[in-house]
């Protein structure tokens, strides 16, 4: 188990590290290697918690130890946040990881027209040719971030807001998905 964790770890700071060569190449910038911030949320993992040890399977939640910071999902076209746990030992030390569905996939691509879609995106740049694709993603298909942040104020505070600027998503030519 604890191993299945490690993998998907390591994959995200290699990917990370290409990224920031790029990054670093293009913008004659330095990364700050300390700001890294790992939030899985979909885990397994051991925890001592007050009222013992535990298995601990967090799907679609975040770890929210005291002072632990962790990324909170909102979508495409909305912000995340980078949030603070509170360290509710009701939730067994956690918190949600985003804004979650409030449509399916399948209804999303039904009811989300383009226009609607390129709404909802507004200043955020996309490859206008996968739009039709990208509409199982629409902001309209996740709840309001902002309402998911204030129903778990007692799991997790707001520390900093991160708004999008730039998505990329790549839609299959055959099936049109991503």
């Amino acid at each position: 188990m604890e191993w299945a964790v490690q993998y998907p770890t390591l994959n995200r700071l290699a990917m990370m590290a290409r990224i920031v060569e790029i990054i670093e190449a293009l913008f004659k910038v330095t990364a700050d290697e300390d700001s890294y911030l790992d939030s899985p949320h979909n885990f397994a993992r051991c925890e001592t918690q007050s009222a013992g040890e535990f298995i601990v399977h967090r799907k679609s939640a975040n770890s929210a130890q005291r002072d632990e910071l962790g990324l909170i999902a909102g979508s495409m076209g909305t912000p995340s946040f980078v949030a603070r746990g509170l360290g509710s030992e009701e939730s067994l030390l956690s918190g949600s990881h985003g804004a979650g569905r409030v449509l399916s996939r399948t209804e999303a691509r039904t009811r989300i027209t383009v226009a609607a879609m390129q709404r909802q995106l507004g200043r955020v740049h996309y490859d206008q040719r996968h739009l039709a694709a990208l509409r199982d993603e629409a902001p309209a298909a996740y709840r309001d971030i902002r309402e998911v942040m204030q129903a778990q104020r007692d799991l997790t505070r707001q520390h900093l807001p991160l708004t999008p600027m730039l998505n990329f998503k790549y839609a299959d030519k055959r099936t049109g998905r991503m």
